[in-house]
């Protein structure tokens, strides 16, 4: 499932992006969530780990910025900010950032409608014309000229070599063997012999792997 966030002091605009998000995730038969909130103050308090948030910058009590810095040393949202002021564009980017848009172009939800469908276009793996989100692949399994996708879900068993998936994927997944490809976000321990994943599958590694493999994870935690 993904799961959205919409904030904004607005009603209106919570409202008419409400309905933008609504009519793309059901355009892409998405699982999905979506939440509004007022003000920051609201989405902080919120126990949810939210996907994707579009999140006003000009706010009473907390702005954008701040909300943005204090979630992302919880977890690792993507964030579109939204502003009627240009000279907050600087400081807004960073981190998880998607874009920064204008409120006051008459275009806004084209642009975000864009940003949305790159986003689902680049977090997502589509099986069959099927969205299945890379948050919840643990690993990938060579399978001949098939691979299995292992998710939390389900294991899917796709028409498409390891090779070919590999380049579809980002920096969270890291190949350890010639046969699997493992999620990073869901590392918990390796040592000369193996690596174990926070659901207790272990893999083994060839001699000499696991300096590789320590040194990518530190790169990977260090990019998050």
């Amino acid at each position: 499932m993904i799961k959205l966030a919409i904030t904004d002091d607005n009603p209106i605009i919570r409202e008419e992006l409400y309905h933008l998000l609504l009519h793309l995730c059901e355009d892409y038969s998405l699982d999905y969530s979506i939440d509004l909130y007022e003000n920051g103050d609201q989405l902080l308090h919120s126990k949810t780990q939210y996907d994707l948030i579009i999140l006003d910058i000009e706010m009473d009590k907390i702005n954008g910025i701040e909300v943005k810095n204090n979630l992302l040393s919880l977890y690792q949202p993507y964030i579109i900010f939204l502003s009627g002021y240009r000279d907050k564009i600087l400081e807004a980017f960073g981190q998880n950032v998607l874009a920064y848009i204008d409120k006051n172009d008459s275009d806004y939800q084209s642009k975000i409608k864009n940003i949305f469908k790159s986003y689902i276009d680049k977090s997502n793996i589509f099986i069959d014309d099927i969205p299945v989100s890379l948050n919840t692949v643990y690993c990938l399994e060579a399978s001949s000229s098939y691979t299995i996708i292992h998710s939390h879900t389900k294991d899917y068993l796709v028409r498409k070599t390891l090779k070919e998936l590999e380049n579809k994927l980002d920096y969270r997944f890291y190949r350890i063997h010639r046969s699997y490809i493992i999620n990073f976000n869901y590392f918990k321990s390796l040592n000369h012999k193996s690596i174990t994943l926070t659901n207790n599958l272990s893999f083994k590694i060839t001699r000499g792997k696991s300096k590789a493999i320590k040194e990518a994870y530190f790169l990977f935690v260090k990019g998050k």
